[in-house]
This record gives C-alpha cells, structure tokens and sequence, in this order.
C-alpha cells in the first residue's frame, strides 16, 4: 500500500507552479462557466417547451413532468460522475479528467440543440434527449472537484484562496447567463420559441466551446499530482481509500455542502417558482431578482475568494452558513410580501451575499481537508452525493410544505433553515472530523 503524504496545506510546500495564474485562471473559468451554463440552461428549456416538443403524447401536466424528470436524470448522474472522474483524476491526472468533463457537456448541450422532436423522429427523441441529460449529469460529477484540485495544486500555498475563487466565479456567470438566456425567451413569440427559439441556448454553446476546449488544452498538469507519481505514491483504488479512512471527514463534510445547496437551489430555483405562482409577481420580475442576486453573488465570489487567504476561509464559511441558517424566514417573508424591489433585496440576501461568501471559499476547503492522492475522489464523491440526497430534492420538499401551509411559506422556510443549520454544524465539526481521519490512516501506516 503506498505511502501518503501530506502537502502544502499539511505544511510541506507545494512544488514549483508550471502554469501562469491568468492562464489557469481562464481556462478554469471559461471551462466552469460553460460546463455550467450548459447544465442549468436545460432547466429554462424545461419549463418552457421541452414538454410539448417531446412529449407530446401526454397531457401537458404529465408532460412537465416527463421533462422535469429527464432534468433530474443528470442528479441520479452526478455521484456516478463522481466516482468515475475521481478515480481517473486521482490515477491519471486532474488535466486529461478535465478535458473530458468539457467534451461530454460541451457535445451532449449541443447535440440536444440539433436534436430532431418527437414529430420528427418519434420515440426516439425523448430517448435520446435523455441521453444527452445524463452525460451532462455525469460530465458535471467531475467538474467540481477536477477545478478546485487543479486550481489549490497550481497556487502557492498562500494565494490558495485567490486563486480557487477566479475558477469558482464561473458557476454564478453561468447562472446569470441562463436565467438571461430564460428572461429573453419570455419575450419571444410562442411558434417562434417552439420552432427554432429553443435551440439557441444550447447552439450558443458551441460558439465558446472549442475556446474554452483549447485554452483548457494547454493547461500542464497538477505538479502536485506529478509529484506524488513521480514518487509510486498514487493510491490503486483511491474510493475504497478514502470511504475507509475519512468517512468522518466526508460526512462532516456532506453535510455543509448539502446545507450550502439547499440554500441555492432554495432560491435559484424555488423561489422563481413561488414568487410567480404563490406571492403573484410575474415570472420576469423574479427571474430579474435572480439575474442581479447572481451579479452580486459573482461579485462576493471574486471578492471575498480573492480575499480569503488573509480573512481566513473557515471564518467566511462559517459566518456566511450562519446568515444562511436564519435567512429563509426574513427573505421569503419579504418574498411573500408581492413588491418587486423587495424581492431584489430579498434574493440579494440569500443568494448573492449569503451563498455567494460562502460559495468563495468551498473549492479551497473541500478539497484542503483530503491528502493529494485521494483529493480529487474525496471531495468529487462527498460533494455530489450530498447534493444528490440533500440538495437536490430541496425545490421539491419545499413546494410540498408550502402546499401543506395553504400557499404560505413558514413550513418550506422553517426546512431549509433546518438544514443549513445542520450544514452549519456539519462545517463546525470539519476539522475535528479531518484530524481524526488523519489519525486513522496514520495509526494502519497509510500517512
């Protein structure tokens, strides 16, 4: 069994950089954004014309439901991803997993804007649509953690936090450029949306792809992960690894990310649905409250990330998961209230400033708690399973209890509160949980 050793964040320091920080800083941020966009767009598609464009045999309730859950085909996806990618980014290196987590997103959203309907081709369209959703869950599994490792693995060890939070920024750009990409389609006339309109998200795609595919290209590889090659120490099956010696580590870890997703898919997601249907604002106004929520969201990323490395990462944490535990009272109450500078205000709070801190600081401490030859499984497993189980079913849950509380939202706010302070707890317990991971593996001679 190899040896592991600790690096940098253990007090080693990390070997030379090879990649220059604009260089790296683009190709993650390009590659992320992209990968990204192409993920969320598919849920703007949903919601407007994917029902009637591939399941037109159904009525039209069942088929939003038959579209929504080809959208939620890519969550049953992502922790497969994520033990796939992992493994081969652990094994083989971050790079080459990174080039093919860009091909599977960046083919798959632009082969479903080729796709042919189900007047066209028939059963296979559905078929095929669903295909595509689930290389795009399964390319997503990887992305996470395949940049936050590349990004920690090519910064000294004290411009970690700088350099984590460029790459990051791409994800709040992405969100931004689906719910514009959503506002505009609001706006287009019905036969043409349904004709050709739809596409166009997904086609805008391939206009940044072989960009973001060769930038992405030119990246060297990981010196860390060099590193530990060149020294025989890899690990043969880095899952089975780090589920035996850190599954404290993971679970304490599982629970502050699916606290952090609660809360974006919270408002991202749910809060579109509820302002429009239950507190009567028309669906543009809040998509326009999620559009500027995400401006400062991308702007608290670029600027608290940036600002980390002296702030210290587990005090942002730690204060943003707080704001986010005793928000969803205050801000769906204001949601609740109808006014449309409110709601603003009310997104700017949960999403932008409350995930948006917290969001700077996830790539550095996700992957920081896991030695280097199990960095990429660690936190690729741990982070997309506790979206999977706790962050993904959150927009679902939450519409069931505001239909239990008649249309209010006082049960749907007191769950999420429940379980971002459950992700607040989670992420007080990080370091106990890493330390004792560390003992573990030492005690059986494997550190």
């Amino acid at each position: 069994m190899s040896t592991m050793q600790p690096d940098a964040i253990s007090g080693q320091s990390s070997p030379p950089r090879k990649t220059s920080f604009a260089r790296l800083g683009t190709a993650l941020f390009l590659g992320t954004a992209l990968e990204w966009y192409d993920y969320f767009v598919y849920g703007v598609a949903a919601a407007l014309v994917l029902n009637k464009l591939f399941f037109p045999t159904y009525n039209p309730t069942v088929g939003t439901l038959f579209a929504f859950g080809t959208f939620a085909s890519a969550w049953l996806m992502r922790p497969l991803g994520a033990f796939i990618f992992g493994h081969l980014g652990d094994r083989l290196g971050r790079r080459s997993v990174l080039f093919m987590t860009l091909i599977g997103m960046g083919v798959a959203t632009i082969a479903t804007g080729l796709l042919p309907t189900y007047d066209q081709i028939g059963f296979w369209a559905p078929l095929l649509l669903v295909l595509f959703r689930m290389i795009q869950g399964l390319s997503a599994g990887g992305e996470f953690s395949g940049v936050a490792t590349m990004s920690i693995e090519h910064a000294p060890p004290h411009l970690r936090g700088r350099y984590t939070s460029v790459a990051q920024m791409g994800i709040p750009a992405a969100l931004v450029g689906a719910n514009l990409v959503s506002l505009a389609a609001y706006y287009m006339p019905e036969d043409a949306l349904e004709s050709y309109g739809w596409r166009i998200p997904f086609l805008v795609s391939a206009l940044i792809f072989p960009i973001a595919l060769f930038i992405r290209l030119k990246l060297e590889e990981s010196p860390v992960f060099e590193e530990k090659k060149a020294e025989n120490a890899l690990v043969s099956n880095p899952a089975r690894e780090v589920i035996r010696n850190h599954w404290r580590t993971m679970l304490a870890l599982g629970f502050a990310n699916g606290g952090l997703g609660a809360a974006f898919y919270a408002y991202s997601t749910y809060a579109v649905n509820y302002g429009s249907a239950e507190a009567g604002l028309a669906k543009t106004t809040v998509l326009m409250a999620v559009i500027v929520a995400g401006l400062v969201h991308l702007a608290c990323v670029g600027i608290v990330g940036w600002n980390s490395d002296r702030i210290g990462p587990k005090r942002v944490f730690l204060s943003a998961l707080t704001v986010l535990a005793v928000a969803p009272i205050p801000v769906f109450w204001i949601i609740h209230t109808g006014h449309p500078i409110a709601i603003i205000a009310a997104m700017i709070i949960g999403l932008g400033i409350g995930h948006g801190v917290a969001y700077s600081v996830t790539a550095l401490l996700f992957t920081t708690v896991f030695p280097p030859e199990l960095r990429y499984t660690g936190s690729a497993i741990t982070y997309q399973v506790s979206a999977a189980l706790l962050s993904g079913p959150v927009p679902i849950v939450m519409a069931a209890l505001v239909g239990a509380g008649g249309g209010t939202p006082w049960y749907a706010a007191i769950f999420l509160m429940g379980i971002c302070t459950a992700g607040l707890i989670g992420a007080i317990l990080l370091d106990p949980a890493a330390r004792k991971s560390r003992a573990v593996a030492a005690a059986r001679g494997e550190v």
